[in-house]
């Protein structure tokens, strides 16, 4: 198992999507936390409906993150995306 990424009480985050499918949601986020990525996940309401919010994180800085996004790329077979948050 992969050592866990560098968590800190920064303002970055990898933003993997939202989802209206909550049981897919669901195994992705297993699938995250099983390779040791710190997972947040919402519920969140879409015009269309609610939906599951997944997001990686927090880091401390850019690089961490970016590190942190390729291993989740990984994992998804998708790309996410490094976020600063406000």
């Amino acid at each position: 198992m992969p050592a866990p990424a560098a968590v800190g009480a920064g303002n970055y985050m990898i933003n993997i999507g939202s989802f209206g499918n909550l049981a897919n949601a669901n195994a992705l986020v297993a699938k995250l936390r099983a390779a040791g990525l710190p997972v947040r996940a919402d519920r969140v309401a879409l015009a269309a409906g609610s939906a599951m919010r997944i997001r990686v994180g927090p880091f401390a800085d850019r690089a961490a993150a970016e590190a942190a996004r390729l291993r989740a790329d990984g994992v998804t077979a998708t790309s996410s995306k490094v976020v600063v948050l406000d």
